[in-house]
């Protein structure tokens, strides 16, 4: 993997250039079950991905804190107050005309332990 360094500069990013594309919100919601039952909730923004020359394509390069996307984190007890966090934050801190909120798929069941220890 190419590191930021190592790509030509003037850096080309590919947003807000490309407006016909809108810069992606990944949402995924954890449920932990058991005592203390919670849900986990990470919304990360797409990486503003660079135009490599040497490959022609675009690219997501190591040791680029200036493309790495918003991040957010939060757990909640509840599923439905957990959705609606995600929804102030994204109406909060992105546009849906440069934005597009993906879930990424339904709530997973996720254990700290192996079961049995």
């Amino acid at each position: 993997m190419k590191t930021i360094a190592q790509i030509a500069t003037p850096h080309t990013r590919l947003f807000p250039d490309h407006a016909d594309r809108r810069r992606r919100v990944y949402v995924t919601i954890s449920f932990f079950p058991g005592t203390g039952s919670h849900f986990h909730v990470e919304i990360r923004e797409e990486h503003n991905y660079v135009f490599d020359p040497d490959t022609q394509e675009w690219i997501e390069p190591g040791n680029d804190p200036a493309g790495e996307g918003r991040h957010r984190f939060m757990k909640f007890n509840r599923e439905d107050t957990a959705r609606r966090w995600v929804e102030d934050v994204f109406a909060g801190e992105f546009s849906e005309e440069t934005h597009e909120l993906v879930f990424r798929g339904d709530v997973s069941n996720r254990w700290y332990y192996p079961e049995g220890d």
